[in-house]
């Protein structure tokens, strides 16, 4: 078995997601007989490099050249760095021979920020969102998270080991992350608020979401106390009447500091 000669041109500028770049591949028969052989690409970047033929015939002392292009996506593969391109050239008889050419991949950092879930949610206190945060570029991401409000009126708390996240290419993790009202509204209507949440490092992605905040004491219950009071005091009057009012004021109270005191106290998500 005599191995046949094989060289390998490729591209000499670095190879970047989405571009299609070309090289050649040359086939020398050194052999004393008409030979058939198979070129496949091999390596790292197999893949993605495309041969314009799969198979030559070359007569003893002859060379062939296959084109061949190397066309990469935009996704976390293959990494960023040093690689090559490797193709073989296999005889019918198994004699073989082999040609490296070094290149290198470009690295395009991205970062992607899906929508909060839920993306609005109505509390009086605090509430729970969950955050996906992906790294679909070929290089490793440190990112920080960082959530703000335009009227500056919301907290927020990663629920992870620190806001910092260090994501492998192609690595995604789901956040939770915890918003609360710096300052409650006891009275009124709910009002929306709007925020945004940031990953910050090499590169950045943003999304945003609604809090309504709603009111500590709800409308109905106002409404309730005075039909209870306007009732007792259709049949009642004088003591009575006060008595009714002053444990009807006091029930309230006394629910709106529990109600308040669990929004405090109590876990993400209350209401």
């Amino acid at each position: 078995m005599i191995s046949p000669e094989v060289r390998l041109t490729g591209p000499t500028v670095p190879l970047t997601g989405g571009s299609r770049l070309s090289g050649r591949l040359v086939v020398r028969n050194t052999g004393r007989e008409v030979e058939r052989y198979e070129v496949v690409a091999t390596g790292p970047l197999a893949g993605w490099v495309t041969l314009q033929e799969s198979e030559v015939r070359i007569w003893p002392g002859e060379q062939r050249e296959v084109g061949l292009t190397v066309t990469l996506p935009t996704g976390p593969a293959p990494p960023a760095g040093a690689s090559e391109i490797r193709v073989v050239a296999i005889a019918g008889d198994g004699a073989w021979g082999e040609a490296r050419h070094p290149v290198q991949v470009a690295p395009h950092p991205q970062a992607e920020l899906q929508a909060p879930v839920p993306h609005a949610i109505g509390t009086a206190r605090r509430a729970l969102v969950h955050l996906v945060v992906a790294n679909p570029g070929n290089t490793p991401l440190d990112l920080e998270l960082v959530a703000r409000d335009r009227e500056g009126r919301l907290a927020h708390e990663v629920h992870r080991s620190g806001a910092r996240l260090a994501l492998a290419p192609g690595q995604a993790f789901t956040v939770p992350l915890l918003l609360r009202c710096t300052r409650p509204t006891w009275l009124g209507r709910s009002v929306p608020r709007d925020y945004t949440v940031e990953a910050v490092g090499t590169v950045a992605a943003s999304t945003g979401g609604v809090l309504v905040q709603e009111p500590v004491l709800r409308p109905w219950w106002i409404l309730v106390l005075v039909a209870v009071l306007l009732l007792v005091g259709t049949v009642f009057s004088g003591d009575a009447m006060f008595v009714a009012m002053l444990i009807g004021v006091t029930t309230l109270a006394v629910v709106a500091l529990r109600r308040y005191s669990r929004l405090v106290r109590g876990g993400p998500g209350g209401r």
